[in-house]
């Protein structure tokens, strides 16, 4: 079974998931839905070809919240 927890998912990818491997990856599969990080598999690409990272949320050390982005590497 495939893990996906690191990666980026595509709608296509997720089209050809068997139904236990959707089940494994629910909770991140979801994650990436409802927060508008899932693309399409052209989209994914394009952000590997420019180079184009995506940053999860996180806190920082004062406190401060940042909100998930893409960045350049």
């Amino acid at each position: 079974m495939t893990d996906l927890s690191k990666k980026i998912y595509t709608f296509e990818e997720i089209k050809k998931m068997k139904p236990e491997e959707v089940r494994h990856n629910q909770k991140k599969i979801l994650e990436e839905f409802t927060s508008g990080r899932m693309m399409h598999e052209s989209e994914a690409k394009a952000k590997v070809q420019t180079g184009e990272i995506h940053v999860k949320s996180y806190t920082r050390h004062d406190g401060t919240k940042v909100s998930d982005y893409y960045r350049s590497i």
